[in-house]
């Protein structure tokens, strides 16, 4: 991907003012650029907190995609701001039929700034069939029982699913590239959901890494056949889980932090206004089974490298 020089001062300053605006910009507003945002509830902006179960909420204006549309405003530049297509639960297979509908390609024909977040809940079925039958009461919330799941989850991946999702995620960037062949689009790469599992034995990250490995590829065969197109990857496993020089499905890495702790974040660290548990990236890392979704926190973090790689195709921020 380009090498860029970042202007991260700037950026935490203006991200600052962000904080201090209530919710994403919707509506029309004068400018040069329309923003789609399409994914799943890492799109939609579904966060985890303190003391709340899994998928609390079907989303929220604090997600990464919301950072950006009001970045994009904060500088006049946004003209308009759709998130329909971000769904939380959508998959690529849901996403490819969304997108080839007259409405959706209308919508993308418009947008010169698409952001995308899907593929992994093609995959995850299991852990959710799991989740959902202890909410039932069907079935005991245990790391146990976890860990069988996300062992099916494994299976499904190598027998073929990874794969299914790629084919996926290709059309879903064929039909917006169709709509749209000058839009500039930026996919957001998965980071390792439940890091605490390595205290039990487990290490996901190999297979949140083989996952990526497949979005890189759908991006890859899907430049070689439109090679005017732009599609930059936004390594959210390095971000978020400070991963380092890792290639291939299962590479030998370290964490950059201890994921246990509270993750000190430059200037914004333990702001007051910020309520208590934004300090973390991800939601409490002490408990064994905890929420998949980043915080306010981490998806501020994940905007900043969206917003880096936006700026420095558009030059928005000097």
């Amino acid at each position: 991907m380009k090498v860029r020089i970042k202007f991260l001062l700037a950026l935490v300053l203006t991200l600052l003012l962000i904080l201090t605006t209530a919710g994403p910009v919707l509506a029309d507003a004068p400018g040069s650029v329309d923003y789609v945002a399409m994914g799943d509830s890492g799109a939609a902006g579904v966060r985890a907190m303190l003391g709340q179960l899994p998928g609390w909420e079907e989303g929220s204006d604090y997600g990464y995609t919301d950072f950006i549309a009001n970045w994009l405003a904060l500088h006049g530049v946004l003209r308009k701001f759709n998130e329909d297509y971000s769904i939380s639960g959508n998959t690529a297979a849901e996403l490819a039929v969304m997108t080839s509908s007259k409405k959706a390609q209308r919508t993308l024909k418009k947008a010169e700034i698409v952001t995308l977040t899907i593929g992994a809940n093609d995959v995850l079925a299991p852990l959710y069939a799991y989740y959902d039958a202890c909410a039932a009461g069907e079935a005991e919330l245990t790391i146990e029982g976890a860990l069988e799941a996300i062992a099916k989850i494994q299976a499904n991946i190598l027998a073929g699913g990874g794969i299914v999702m790629k084919e996926n995620f290709k059309t879903v960037l064929a039909n917006t590239l169709n709509a749209n062949p000058d839009a500039k689009i930026y996919v957001m790469g998965y980071y390792n959901p439940l890091p605490f599992l390595v205290d039990f034995g487990y290490d996901a990250a190999p297979y949140v890494m083989l996952l990526n490995d497949l979005i890189n590829l759908a991006i890859s065969e899907t430049m070689v056949a439109n090679p005017a197109a732009s599609i930059d990857y936004i390594d959210t496993l390095g971000i978020i889980n400070g991963i380092n020089s890792y290639s291939g499905a299962f590479p030998v890495y370290t964490y950059s932090y201890d994921y246990g702790h509270a993750y000190p974040y430059g200037p914004l660290y333990n702001y007051p206004y910020l309520p208590f548990g934004y300090k973390y990236l991800y939601v409490n890392l002490f408990e064994p089974i905890a929420d998949i979704h980043l915080t306010m926190r981490g998806y501020l973090k994940v905007a900043e490298a969206f917003i880096t790689e936006i700026n420095a195709d558009f030059g928005f921020a000097p």
